[in-house]
């Protein structure tokens, strides 16, 4: 910066911009400021006030519409009025033994209650035998209960009933009780009585401000006060009394700044609608606005004129040398405020500005850094990453070039057993160990969760993979807390044309083929990973709609005696046929989705569901009973309601709860909540329910939990017999065998294709073998058939 050439001209430039500023600037900002502080007292009070009200009408009106669409989204999901009409034809079901009534209605009970989340009681009313029906138990009703209303009680329509607050405690008491007639013809036959929870009323309507003396009610529509936020100040309580005397008298309190006992308080009512047009009314003191106002804004006045004058002499004393040296460092830093961070700052000085150069150039240089680098990994982003490789391919035209795709199997599952810190030092791990495997032509790159890229030149497909082989194994020893354990997926680019991004998701997609696989380590990409991507695609899309539409379906696979052939149980299988090819969707493409979105809870409760009605079928039809297992999967087996929802299912079809056999994966082992686990079992085992241990030696079980967990029965996977006409092998499953034997454990062993191993299985001293030797997976009329007849069948295509 040529800062002494023109001295002359530019000194007198600056002082006469001074005095311009003094005299056009500073003087009329400081009577300017004094107009504003006047002004601003005159009118903080109103503007306060406005804001406040704005507020309190702000959360009035959301929680209002909080409350109203949750309430009405429960009533729609417990499906209140289609039961109702159930209910009333069981109610008046002359072939039904009170008994029977009692049991049906107390599963209703249960079934709604399982849905409901806002209220927190549950009861059905059975006029017809005045049978008053709750989670509790049967009583028979007494009209003195807080909800009863003798003139509603003739109402035919669902309506609510506010009870208002009591000194007397009564846990039994909601402030808002849903009522809803069970009517048959013209006649009232019951009530389907829903407390609303008292928590979450307060929770939703409470009025959030930092205010101390606010008092906030819920008046119901006879002018009752329903609740009330009471403890604060009297004075402040006595605006919510006149509101609900106004209430009582039919005057309305318009919604306004309101003066009561020579006191000022802010008011806003709001209709509460779905509650029985209940009214919900906040009240704060006018005078807390001021108490805090006040002193900030004599403050801030004080510190305005204070900043004013010593900005302005500040300003006088700098303007001569900073002005000009301002107008260039502005010009020179007009790129950076594009975003191109290429250039640095090419200004030098010695002074206080030459220092300031040097800061911006140095966050010139971060920005760069940060732009183009993951803080964590020091590897490149994505964007970055992209052009980097780009042009390499470019300027490397002999070799060949390839992405590698490097994913952390069970990171999330890392991360919630341990804590982040944990993830991070593994992550920062790997990314070393990758750099170490790969030399210095390779480019790194991290594209977020546990997704590293790195571009390799390469002349020999072998020497790639050899690296890849060596990363592996590095990274599965370098972490003493566990094994951590990567896939890779391998994409070539073929053109330098090609969009970099789409290269690294071609080899994300041949990495999902081996994710999980424990004996394959990577894949390279081909145009067939197109078709399975395509197939995930139409899973995400479609479940829903192929779960309503009953695109699901139950195939039941034999359990048969190793010496007799007879069929002693049976596994439930579901199936998903696509309607438009007819195909059947195997279930190793959708299950593991599912397992990733949460919608394995809806499809296991359909093949629960469906297992219980084929059970119920063969009753009907006479046949000898056998029992059916149906799996649960590692999110439904630790459900705070699974035991009650299978109780629930075998008494609504009638069925022993032995018949239906519950089979637990191993793999819920690595959820490390051995003690749940237990006690879930236990509830099972108490209902009458047999539990199974499915998968066991398929690679995650614990012979510890083996022995303390109380299964009935354990699966022993095919894995362990696939190799049994070993020897050796032979010898190994007849120790699991006798060594389960020993802790009175039931045995199935399932995966037994060939006849050649159902007979060294005989050795063994198996008895139950589920498998191809006996039959595949059968469609219900194909399984009545093998296990009840003797017709032709046709089994399941492979």
């Amino acid at each position: 910066m040529n800062v002494k050439s023109n001295k002359k001209r530019k000194t007198t430039k600056v002082k006469k911009i001074g005095n311009k500023f003094t005299i056009l600037c500073v003087i009329p900002s400081v009577v300017l400021m004094a107009i504003l502080c006047f002004i601003s007292i005159s009118i903080t009070t109103d503007i306060s006030c406005k804001s406040l009200k704005m507020s309190m009408k702000s959360q009035a009106e959301g929680k209002v519409v909080t409350a109203d669409t949750n309430i009405d989204n429960e009533m729609r999901k417990a499906n209140i009025f289609k039961r109702r009409v159930e209910l009333a034809e069981i109610i008046t079901n002359e072939n039904l033994s009170d008994a029977e009534r009692k049991e049906i209605l107390c599963s209703a009970v249960l079934e709604i209650s399982y849905v409901l989340n806002c209220f927190s009681d549950v009861h059905i009313l059975s006029t017809n035998d005045n049978m008053y029906i709750g989670k509790s138990g049967v009583t028979e009703f007494n009209k003195n209960v807080y909800w009863y209303n003798e003139s509603k009680s003739g109402k035919k329509d669902p309506y609510f009933i506010a009870s208002p607050m009591s000194e007397e405690e009564n846990k039994e008491k909601h402030m808002f009780t849903y009522i809803v007639p069970i009517v048959y013809g013209n006649d009232i036959v019951g009530q389907i009585v829903l407390g609303l929870d008292d928590n979450y009323v307060l929770g939703v309507f409470n009025l959030a401000t930092n205010f101390k003396e606010q008092v906030w009610a819920i008046i119901s529509q006879d002018g009752e006060i329903v609740h009330h936020n009471r403890g604060y100040n009297e004075k402040t309580f006595e605006v919510l009394k006149m509101k609900h005397e106004n209430a009582v008298n039919g005057n309305n309190l318009d919604d306004s700044r309101t003066s009561f006992n020579g006191q000022d308080y802010i008011i806003h009512t709001k209709q509460i609608n779905i509650l029985d047009n209940a009214v919900l009314l906040y009240v704060v003191p006018v005078k807390e606005i001021f108490t805090q106002y006040y002193v900030t804004a004599i403050l801030i006045v004080v510190i305005s004129i204070i900043s004013i004058f010593i900005i302005a002499v500040c300003i006088r004393l700098f303007t001569k040398k900073i002005v000009n040296d301002i107008n260039d460092i502005r010009n020179s830093i007009s790129n950076i405020s594009k975003g191109d961070y290429a250039k640095e700052l090419e200004i030098t000085s010695n002074d206080e500005i030459g220092m300031l150069v040097d800061d911006i150039n140095g966050i010139i240089k971060k920005l760069r850094y940060q732009a183009e680098h993951d803080m964590k990994t020091d590897y490149y982003n994505g964007s970055a990453f992209a052009i980097k490789v780009r042009n390499a391919v470019l300027k490397d035209k002999k070799s060949s070039h390839a992405i590698i795709r490097v994913d952390i199997d069970n990171f999330s599952f890392i991360n919630d057993i341990y804590d982040w810190s944990v993830g991070d030092e593994i992550l920062i791990k790997v990314a070393n160990i990758l750099k170490m495997s790969f030399d210095e032509t390779a480019i790194f790159g991290y594209l977020g969760n546990d997704i590293f890229v790195v571009y390799v030149p390469y002349t020999e497909i072998d020497v790639l993979i050899t690296r890849v082989l060596k990363a592996s194994g590095l990274i599965k020893s370098c972490e003493q807390r566990l094994q951590i354990v990567a896939h890779f997926g391998i994409c070539d680019i073929k053109d330098a044309n090609d969009d970099i991004s789409i290269v690294c998701d071609h080899a994300g997609i041949a990495l999902k083929t081996v994710k999980g696989n424990m004996l394959v380590t990577y894949a390279i990409y081909n145009e067939k990973f197109d078709e399975n991507h395509k197939t995930q695609k139409f899973v995400e899309s479609h479940k829903q709609i192929a779960l309503d539409s009953g695109h699901f379906f139950i195939m039941l696979q034999p359990k048969c005696n190793i010496d007799t052939g007879e069929v002693v149980g049976a596994e439930a299988l579901v199936r998903w046929k696509n309607p438009d090819t007819n195909e059947v969707i195997s279930p190793g493409k959708f299950i593991p989705i599912f397992e990733k979105n949460g919608f394995i809870v809806n499809l296991d409760r359909f093949v629960w569901e469906e297992s219980c009605r084929i059970l119920k079928s063969w009753r009907d039809k006479g046949y000898d009973l056998i029992p059916v297992s149906v799996n649960v999967s590692r999110v439904n087996i630790f459900h705070s309601g699974v035991v009650d929802y299978f109780d629930m299912l075998v008494k609504r079809y009638n069925i022993s709860p032995d018949l239906l056999e519950i089979e637990i994966t191993e793999s819920a082992l690595l959820e490390d909540n051995e003690n749940r686990l237990r006690e879930v079992i236990d509830k099972l085992r108490e209902k009458g329910f047999r539990v199974l241990m499915d998968d066991f030696a398929s690679g995650y079980s614990s012979m510890l939990a083996l022995q303390t967990l109380p299964f009935d029965v354990i699966k022993i996977d095919k894995a362990l017999i696939d190799h049994i006409d070993i020897s050796e092998n032979k010898e190994f499953v007849r120790g699991v065998v006798a060594f389960l034997k020993d802790l009175k454990k039931k045995i199935v062993i399932e995966g037994v294709e060939n006849e050649w191993q159902k007979e060294a299985l005989k050795d063994t001293g198996s008895k139950i073998i589920q498998g191809y030797c006996f039959s595949r997976p059968l469609c219900l009329e194909d399984f009545e058939k093998y296990a009840f007849g003797k017709d032709e069948i046709q089994s399941e295509d492979e």
